[in-house]
């Protein structure tokens, strides 16, 4: 075991309380889990989109909706703990009986603080030319299908232009809403975290989620 997975268990095995978990989760110590609640659940393109809360802790997730255990896990005021024992999960029922993979993830400027600082990229602004297609519309998203591999800058990686972009109806966001290619960027520092550059501005990446589709992607630094 590695000496900072040992430290963290051994500091849980002395001080078990909530506080002392959630700490331990922040700090991405790897064996921890901690306990959330689920604020709010609403289904899209076939993933459960949850909201889960622990203390000052937030964190936005998207599960499969087909997965029998998600759908029992992923119910509003639902307790869950959330394990480190992957890169962004899983969640559980506490006693390990019911298991739930994190398959996507939002509000990715809350990911890039905890992750994005501690990837090889030192530099301001990342940027990568990518192809995507609109394949649905709903009130509140865009859903950009195609290449967008920069996300695993978060340590997120479904497959190379396997990955469905969520992009909010705003007016920066208007022109992305076309097939085709774009740059992609990743600040380091600032909001958006990842947008698509368009004529109107930058059109914030609000989510990710995996999608079964073949592109191209082209990834280069500004």
């Amino acid at each position: 075991m590695r000496p900072v997975a040992a430290l963290g268990l051994a500091v849980l095995s002395l001080y078990g309380c909530d506080t002392v978990r959630r700490t331990a989760w922040q700090a991405n110590i790897p064996g921890v889990s901690a306990p959330f609640r689920v604020d709010s659940v609403h289904e899209r393109i076939g993933y459960l989109d949850a909201r889960l809360s622990s203390g000052s802790l937030s964190r936005r997730i998207f599960a499969r909706g087909d997965d029998p255990d998600c759908s029992e896990l992923l119910k509003e005021g639902a307790s869950v703990d959330w394990a480190r024992s992957q890169p962004f999960g899983p969640l559980t029922d506490g006693a390990g009986t019911t298991s739930c993979r994190v398959a996507g993830l939002g509000d990715l400027d809350q990911w890039r603080e905890v992750r994005g600082r501690a990837t090889t990229s030192m530099k301001p602004i990342t940027s990568s030319r990518t192809r995507y297609t609109i394949v649905y519309r709903d009130e509140e998203y865009l859903y950009a299908q195609g290449g967008f591999s920069i996300i695993g800058l978060l340590g997120w990686r479904p497959g190379t232009d396997q990955v469905i972009a969520l992009l909010p109806h705003t007016e920066d966001c208007a022109g992305a809403d076309r097939d085709g290619f774009a740059t992609v960027e990743f600040r380091i520092t600032g909001t958006p975290a990842f947008a698509v550059v368009t004529k109107e501005g930058l059109c914030p990446i609000s989510g990710v989620v995996p999608a079964a589709v073949q592109g191209r992607d082209m990834p280069g630094d500004s």
